[in-house]
C-alpha cells in the first residue's frame, strides 16, 4: 500500500498502536498523526496499493482503506458503483474524495445497456443484461455521449416533445368528472380495459397536491379509469370536472421518440431512440445512490460529478462538505401520495445531521426534493439548484424539514413543479438568492411557503423572488394560516400573482423594507377561517414598496409604506433592476428600524429593498469568487423573543416541571375540535394537575416595557395561570377560567441592569383536569419611533370623490397631503405637477396652489397622475378620470352600446384594431340586469345554426366585482334570456352564467327548476389554476339552443360548460357584457379580435316572384292562307333570389274553335321556344309562358299572334 512519505518512528508507532488496538489494551485514538493519500483511476486495479503508480480501480476499495485525514484523488472516468466510506473523519483531519487535478470524474448509478435489434417501425428491443433489474416506478434511462446528456422518459399519454416543466404542464389530459377510484375523461377512446396496468398521474380536487396510481379498470363507453384506493387521498383530492392528468407505463404508448418501455417480467427494453435510429450510448438506471454518507461525519467530496443517484447525509451525519460538485438527475419515482411521501422527500441530497455543507455546487433534475435538510447549523451556500419536485407535490427543490440556524446564501434556485422552498419548522437564515421560476404544475403556492411552522425569528432578506408560475394564488413569499415569528426584509418580489399572502391566524410576522412590485393580482393580500380571519397578532409591515393592491388586517401594524406605483421611478424593472431613481417617492420616506436600516445614506431610511445612493447589493452565485457568509441572529425589535413559542412537535427549550401531566397534544386529536380550537394547529400545550413550564428569556433591555402573550383555554371548571418571573419586579400571574381561546397579556417593566425574566405557564395541584395553551410570545412594547420628523410628507391624494365628467365640461382637481403624524400637510408651496396620459380627452390647463384646472375634450378614460415635491420627500397619486360624450355615440360598424337598468351607462371608442368599452353598471344577474353590452344584432334563418363568438380580453381596468365578457342575449331587455362567459375582475376567474327564464327570480323557484347558474369549474383544477391573465382569448359556441363556452390554453380550445338557453327565434344579440359593480366607478375594458361567424344556416325565405318577358318573332300573321306558321318565341327569365329553377310554356290558346285537330303544334309543358299555329282568318293565339324559382315563386308572361280579318288588320 502505497503511503506519503512519514518517519520510521511515525510509522512503528502506528504498528504499535495498531498491535494495542487489536488487543483492546487502549481506545481508539480520535485523529490519526499520519495522513495518506490514494489514487484510483480506470486503468487500476483494487489489488494494488492504490499509490499514484498502481493506482486501485474503484473508489469503494478506496473507501475501505481510509482513515480521518486521507485523501482519495480520482482520475477522470464514469465509475459505477455506489461509495459507502468505512468510517468518518475527525476534527481537523476529515477524509477527502476529490478529482485529480483536471480530471473530469463521474460517480454514476447507471450501467450501460446495448444488444438493440429491431422490434418494429422505430422501436428497438433489448435484453436486461445478467446482474441488471427493472427499479420499477424508479427506472430512468439516458443516452450519455461523453457530457452530454439527452433526456428519456417512459412511454406516455399525452405526448411531450421534451421533460421539462413547461412541457409537462402543456401536454395533459382533461378529467371531465371522478370519485374517489374512478376518473373519467372524454379523451380517451380506447377499448375496454386497454389502460388497465398503466400509472396515472392526476391533480384533482383543489389540485394543490398530485398523487398516482395504478389502474386496474377501463370502461371504453363511459371512458372511465378505475383505480384502488389511494393512501392520503383526501375527498379533497378526488378528480372532477377539469382535473389534469397523464398516463404512462404501457408498451403500447410507445409511439414517440425518447419514449421507453421496460418489461420487468420478460426483462427486456423497449427504445424509440431521439433520431429513430438504432440505440447509442443508451444507459439505464440501475442504483439508487452515488455516494451513501449516511451516520458518516467530516467526509469531503471536492470536484466530483454524480449522476442518477441521491447523495444521502442523514443518521446524524455531520460536518461534511459538498464543494464543487455536479450533481445531477438525484432521484426519479413516478410514484407519490398524501402531500409528501419520503422517498420524494430524501431521495435528492439528505441531510439528517448538523454542521454540514453544500457550496459552489450545481444540483438539478428529481421528481422530488434536490436538498433536504433535517438538522441545524447546515449551510447551503453559491450554489446553482434547479429543476425540482417534478412530481408537484409537497416536497420542494430544498425543503427545511426541522432545526435550528441553517443558512441558504447566495444560489440560483429555480424551477420547480410546487415550492422552491418550503418551511415545515425551524430557523433559518435565507439571503442573496434568486429564487424564481416555481410553481409550473400548481396552484396555491408560493415560491418560498410556510403553513403551520414556529419559524423562530427566522430571517429572509435581500433575495429576490420572483416569477411564480402558477395562477390562483401563484405566490411569491407565502407565510400560510399558522406560519409564525419571522422577519422578513429588503427582498424583492416580483412578476407572481400576489407578491407576499400573510394568512391568518399567525403571529409577530416583521414585513420590513420589501419592494413589492409589478404582482398582477396584489403586492399583499390576507385569507384565513373564522374566528381568527383577521388576526396577525405582532405582525408589523413598515418601509415597503407596494405597486399593487395591498389588503392587511386591522390589527397589522403598518407605516412609512410606499403604496403606489406613481412616481417610484425604478431604474430598469424590465431587466430587473428596481433600484430606485432619482425623485423616486420612495427615497427618504422610510423609518429607522433598528437592524433593518442602520447605515442608510440619505436624510432617512428609504422605502424598498435598495437604499438609494447606499451599499448595493447582488443574489445568486459567483463560482468565480465564492462567497463565505455566515449565519447570524437578527435582533431588531418586536420580535417575539419565546423560543419553541408553537410547541413545534416538541417541548424543547422549555424547563417542564411535572413532565407527567404537561405534555402536547395534537390539535386535530382533541375530541371534538372545532374552528375556534385550530390557532396554532399542529400541537398544543396540555396542562394537567401541577402541570407548567418556563423559559429564561435572555437578551431583554434594562428599563423597558415588554409583554408576555400566550392563548389559553380550560376545560370546564379549571383554570391556567401565566406568568412573569425575575424581571426586576414583583412576579406578576394572570389566572383564566375561560373555556374557549382567550389571549392572556401580562406586562411588565424590566429593571435597571436587568436584561432577562422568567416566563411560565402552569396549574395549580387541585386541579383535575386540564388546560391548553399555544402561541406564546414575549415582546418589546416601547412606542414605536421613526427617528424621522413627524411633519414630513407622508402621502398625496387626489380629492376628486367622483372623477366622471362629461365631454365639454372644465373644473379644479385638487391635491391633498397628509404628514406622518396624521395632521394635513400645507402643500401650497409645494412643487406640484399635474399630468394627462392622454391630453386629447382630457388636457391639463394649468396648476395654482396643488390645484389643477383641467378640460374635458373628448370621451374616454384616463390616468391623471400628480408628483409633490416637499421638504425633500417626493410623493405621487394617480386618479382615473372618464370623459363621458355629450350626447350619444354613433356605432361601430355594426357594433354599438346598449344599456340596461337605471344606473348603467357606457360608449365605446376604437383604438387601432381594438375596442375601448367604458362605462358601469350594477350586475348581470337574477331577474333584471343592470350593465352595458357591446353588441351586433345576429340573424340565423336556421335556429339550429352554429354562431361562434369570439374575442380577446386586452385588459380589465379593475377589480372584483367588475366583470367583462361573451354575451348571447335573446332579446333587447333587461330581463331577457342570455348565456355569460366572464371575467371577474383583476383576478380573472372564469365564471360561465346564463338566465333562461325571463322575470323571475331563479332563487326563488323550487330547486329542481332552478336554471340560473354561476361556475368556477373548467379553469378550477386546469394548470392555469382557477384564474387566467389577460389578454386571453374566449369564445361562445350557440348550436340551437345549446350555448358551449370555451378559453385558449396553449393553442387549443377548453371548455368551462354549456348549457341549454330557449332561445326564440332566429333573432338575438352577440356581444360583450360589462359592468363595474354597484356604486362603483366607471370601468374600461379593452377587447379585440371580437367577430361573429355564422356556419350551417338554411338560406333566407325567397318570396320574389321571377323576372320574365316574352316577346314574338310574329307578331301578327299574313295572309290568313290556312296554312301553318312558325313562330318564334325570345323568352327572357331571371331570378335574384333562390335562382330560376325552370321556363314552361303553359299554353296557346285560340279566341276561335280550331278548323282542324292541328291548329296549334306546340310542346307544351316543356321549355319550347318554337311552335306552329294555322293561319286563319280573325284568330288571335295566346301564347303563355311561366317562370318558377327555387323557392316556388312563380311569374306568368303572354304574348298574342294575330291574324288580320283583311289588309287593314281587322
Amino acid at each position: 500500500m502505497y503511503k506519503k512519505q512519514r518517519s520510521k518512528l511515525v510509522s512503528s508507532m502506528a504498528a504499535f498502536m495498531i498491535a494495542l488496538l487489536a488487543i483492546g489494551v487502549v481506545p481508539a485514538p480520535g485523529a490519526q498523526a499520519a495522513t495518506n493519500t490514494y489514487h484510483v483511476s480506470k486503468t487500476g486495479s483494487d489489488a494494488a496499493d492504490g499509490s499514484s503508480a498502481t493506482p486501485f480501480l474503484t473508489i469503494g476499495q478506496c473507501a475501505t482503506v481510509m482513515h480521518p485525514g486521507d485523501k482519495c484523488l480520482i482520475d477522470s472516468g464514469t465509475y459505477r458503483e455506489t461509495v459507502r466510506p468505512a468510517e468518518s473523519g475527525t476534527t481537523g483531519q476529515p477524509i477527502t474524495y476529490a478529482a485529480e487535478p483536471g480530471a473530469t470524474v463521474v460517480v454514476s448509478g447507471t450501467e450501460e445497456i446495448g444488444g438493440w435489434t429491431l422490434d418494429s417501425g422505430h422501436i428497438y428491443v433489448a435484453d436486461l443484461p445478467t446482474g441488471m433489474n427493472s427499479l420499477g416506478d424508479q427506472n430512468q434511462l439516458f443516452i450519455r455521449d461523453g457530457s452530454d446528456v439527452t433526456t428519456l422518459w417512459e412511454a406516455r399519454w399525452p405526448n411531450i416533445d421534451d421533460y421539462t416543466l413547461p412541457e409537462l404542464k402543456k401536454h395533459v389530459g382533461i378529467a371531465s368528472g371522478g370519485s374517489e377510484t374512478t376518473l373519467s375523461s372524454d379523451q380517451l377512446t380506447q377499448a375496454d380495459g386497454y389502460w388497465v396496468g398503466a400509472t396515472m398521474w392526476m391533480r384533482g380536487g383543489d389540485a394543490y397536491d398530485p398523487v398516482s396510481t395504478k389502474i386496474s379498470g377501463f370502461d371504453a363507453a363511459t371512458h372511465t379509469l378505475s383505480y384502488p384506493k389511494i393512501i392520503q387521498n383526501f375527498d379533497y383530492m378526488w378528480p372532477k370536472q377539469g382535473s389534469t392528468f397523464y398516463l404512462s407505463g404501457l408498451r403500447s404508448e410507445l409511439d414517440a421518440p425518447h419514449e421507453w418501455y421496460v418489461d420487468s417480467a420478460a426483462r427486456k427494453v423497449y427504445l424509440w431512440a431521439p433520431d429513430g435510429g438504432k440505440p447509442q450510448n443508451v444507459e439505464i438506471k440501475q442504483r439508487l445512490k452515488t455516494f451513501d454518507l449516511s451516520g458518516r461525519s467530516y467526509i469531503h467530496l471536492e470536484g466530483l460529478q454524480t449522476f442518477a443517484g441521491s447523495i444521502p447525509m442523514d443518521g446524524g451525519a455531520s460536518y461534511n462538505v459538498l464543494d464543487g460538485i455536479t450533481a445531477e438527475y438525484l432521484y426519479f419515482s413516478t410514484e407519490s401520495h398524501g402531500t409528501s411521501v419520503a422517498h420524494q422527500l430524501t431521495g435528492g441530497i439528505n441531510i439528517g445531521g448538523s454542521n454540514n455543507e453544500v457550496k459552489n455546487s450545481h444540483i438539478a433534475y428529481s421528481t422530488g426534493t434536490l436538498i433536504n435538510i433535517d438538522g441545524s447549523n447546515n449551510r447551503i451556500v453559491n450554489n446553482s439548484i434547479h429543476d425540482g419536485s417534478y412530481f408537484a407535490a409537497y416536497d420542494p427543490v430544498v425543503k427545511l424539514s426541522t432545526g435550528s440556524q441553517n443558512l441558504i446564501s447566495h444560489n440560483d434556485m429555480y424551477n420547480s413543479g410546487r415550492y422552491i422552498l418550503y418551511w415545515n419548522r425551524g430557523s433559518a437564515e435565507i439571503q442573496y438568492n434568486d429564487i424564481h421560476d416555481g410553481m409550473w404544475l400548481s396552484r396555491d403556492g408560493a415560491l418560498i411557503y410556510s403553513w403551520g411552522a414556529d419559524m423562530g425569528n427566522s430571517e429572509i432578506h435581500h433575495n429576490l423572488i420572483h416569477d411564480s408560475k402558477g395562477t390562483d394564488m401563484s405566490v411569491g413569499l407565502y407565510f400560510d394560516n399558522y406560519a409564525s415569528n419571522v422577519v422578513a426584509h429588503h427582498n424583492v418580489i416580483y412578476n407572481n400573482n400576489v407578491g407576499i399572502q400573510l394568512n391568518t391566524p399567525g403571529n409577530y410576522r416583521l414585513i420590513y423594507n420589501n419592494t413589492v412590485a409589478n404582482n398582477d393580482v396584489s403586492s399583499v393580500g390576507y385569507w384565513g377561517s373564522a374566528p381568527y380571519d383577521q388576526e396577525l397578532y405582532g405582525s408589523r409591515v413598515y418601509n415597503n414598496i407596494f405597486t399593487n393592491a395591498v389588503s392587511l388586517t386591522a390589527d397589522t401594524a403598518s407605516g412609512y409604506n410606499t403604496v403606489s406605483a406613481s412616481g417610484v421611478n425604478f431604474v430598469d424593472p424590465a431587466n430587473r433592476n428596481y433600484r430606485l431613481g432619482a425623485g423616486s417617492t420612495a427615497i427618504n420616506t422610510g423609518a429607522f428600524i433598528e437592524g433593518i436600516t442602520n447605515g442608510y445614506a440619505g436624510a432617512a431610511p428609504d422605502a424598498g429593498a435598495y437604499e438609494y445612493g447606499g451599499a448595493d447589493w447582488t443574489v445568486g452565485p459567483d463560482f468565480n469568487h465564492p462567497p463565505n457568509p455566515s449565519y447570524t441572529q437578527i435582533v431588531t425589535p418586536y420580535m417575539n423573543l419565546v423560543k419553541n413559542s408553537g410547541f413545534d412537535g416538541t417541548l424543547d427549550n422549555w424547563l417542564v416541571w411535572t413532565p407527567a401531566t404537561t405534555t402536547l397534544e395534537q390539535v386535530s386529536s382533541i375530541a371534538g375540535t372545532t374552528a375556534w380550537k385550530k390557532r396554532g394547529y399542529q400541537n398544543v400545550l396540555k396542562l394537567g394537575k401541577g402541570g407548567g413550564l418556563e423559559q429564561k428569556i435572555t437578551g431583554l433591555k434594562s428599563d423597558t416595557d415588554y409583554k408576555f402573550v400566550a392563548w389559553v383555554y380550560n376545560e370546564p371548571g379549571e383554570t391556567i395561570i401565566v406568568g412573569v418571573t425575575q424581571y426586576g419586579g414583583a412576579d406578576k400571574d394572570v389566572s383564566t377560567k375561560e373555556e374557549k381561546y382567550t389571549r392572556i397579556e401580562v406586562p411588565f417593566h424590566t429593571g435597571p441592569d436587568i436584561t432577562s425574566a422568567r416566563v411560565r405557564i402552569y396549574k395549580s395541584n387541585a386541579a383535575t383536569g386540564f388546560s391548553y395553551a399555544d402561541d406564546l410570545g414575549l415582546f418589546e412594547t416601547t412606542p414605536f419611533d421613526s427617528g424621522v420628523s413627524d411633519s414630513l410628507l407622508k402621502e398625496v391624494s387626489v380629492n376628486l370623490p367622483n372623477p366622471v365628467f362629461t365631454a365639454g365640461d372644465t373644473g379644479t382637481i385638487p391635491l391633498v397631503g397628509t404628514q406622518q403624524n396624521g395632521q394635513a400637510a400645507d402643500l401650497s408651496g409645494a412643487d406640484v405637477q399635474f399630468t394627462s396620459s392622454d391630453s386629447s380627452v382630457l388636457r391639463i390647463d394649468g396648476v395654482t396652489g396643488g390645484h389643477a384646472s383641467f378640460t374635458a375634450l373628448a370621451p374616454g378614460q384616463v390616468t391623471v397622475e400628480a408628483i409633490a415635491v416637499k421638504d425633500g420627500i417626493t410623493k405621487a397619486a394617480t386618479k382615473v378620470i372618464t370623459v363621458f360624450p355629450n350626447g350619444p355615440l354613433a356605432p361601430i360598424g355594426d357594433w354599438s352600446v346598449r344599456t340596461y337598468g337605471t344606473n348603467s351607462r357606457g360608449f365605446a371608442t376604437v383604438s387601432g384594431t381594438a375596442y375601448n368599452l367604458i362605462g358601469q353598471g350594477d350586475n348581470v344577474w337574477n331577474a333584471s340586469d343592470d350593465f352595458i353590452y357591446f353588441s351586433k344584432p345576429v340573424h340565423v334563418n336556421d335556429p339550429n345554426a352554429t354562431v361562434t363568438l369570439t374575442a380577446t380580453i386586452d385588459s380589465l381596468g379593475a377589480g372584483d366585482p367588475a366583470s367583462v365578457g361573451l354575451m348571447f342575449r335573446a332579446k333587447d331587455t333587461a330581463d331577457a334570456k342570455h348565456v355569460h362567459f366572464r371575467t371577474d375582475g383583476t383576478g380573472k376567474v372564469l365564471r360561465y352564467v346564463f338566465r333562461n327564464e325571463e322575470s323571475i327570480l331563479d332563487a326563488q323557484k323550487p330547486v329542481a327548476e332552478q336554471k340560473y347558474w354561476g361556475s368556477q369549474t373548467g379553469l378550477l383544477l386546469d394548470f392555469q389554476g382557477k384564474s387566467i391573465a389577460a389578454p386571453f382569448q374566449m369564445k361562445l359556441v350557440k348550436t340551437g339552443n345549446n350555448v358551449e363556452g370555451f378559453y385558449l390554453k396553449d393553442g387549443a380550445w377548453v371548455s368551462i360548460g354549456s348549457t341549454t338557453v330557449e332561445f326564440d327565434g332566429g333573432d338575438f344579440l352577440a356581444g360583450i357584457g360589462m359592468y363595474s359593480g354597484a356604486g362603483k366607478l366607471p370601468v374600461k375594458a379593452v377587447i379585440s379580435s371580437l367577430d361573429v361567424q355564422i356556419e350551417g344556416d338554411a338560406p333566407p325565405a325567397d318570396t320574389t316572384k321571377p323576372t320574365l318577358s316574352v316577346q314574338l318573332d310574329k307578331a301578327s300573321v299574313w295572309p290568313p292562307n290556312h296554312k301553318m306558321v312558325t313562330v318564334d318565341a325570345a323568352v327572357t327569365a331571371s331570378d335574384e333570389g333562390s335562382g330560376l329553377d325552370s321556363v314552361v310554356l303553359t299554353s296557346i290558346a285560340s279566341n276561335a274553335p280550331a278548323s282542324a285537330a292541328n291548329d296549334i303544334i306546340a310542346a307544351v309543358g316543356t321549355d319550347a321556344r318554337s311552335f306552329q299555329v294555322r293561319a286563319e282568318k280573325g284568330r288571335v293565339y295566346t301564347v303563355t309562358y311561366t317562370a318558377t324559382d327555387k323557392a316556388g315563386n312563380q311569374t306568368v308572361a303572354t304574348a298574342t299572334i294575330t291574324v288580320p280579318h283583311d289588309q287593314s288588320g281587322k
